[in-house]
């Protein structure tokens, strides 16, 4: 992984982007990282991508992780138990036709 800083990047994008190809580069602005340009393949999943790098979905993420070491989880079979009762509950208020 390659750093630049921010104030010193004056080359061209498309330098920066043949460097990437190599390795991750990482700007930084005043020694924090700003951003991260980073080689991708032809079997690159680019909606999981997008997922994995929103702050909007990290946010969950972390929430969810901080709950789990609080209070715990839960087993599979106990998971698979609550969805069963939910779908008779829910299968209860339908109508059939």
């Amino acid at each position: 992984m390659k750093t630049v800083e921010l104030a010193d990047a004056t080359a061209s994008f498309s330098h920066y982007a043949e460097e990437a190809r190599k390795e991750t580069l990482v700007v930084m602005e005043r020694g924090k990282p700003v951003l991260a340009l980073m080689p991708l393949s032809s079997r690159t999943d680019l909606e999981n991508l997008a997922v994995t790098t929103d702050p909007v979905f990290q946010a969950v993420m972390d929430r969810s992780q901080a709950r789990y070491e609080a209070e715990g989880g839960i087993s599979t079979q106990e998971m698979r138990r609550r969805l069963v009762a939910r779908r008779k509950v829910q299968g209860k208020g339908r109508r059939r036709r």
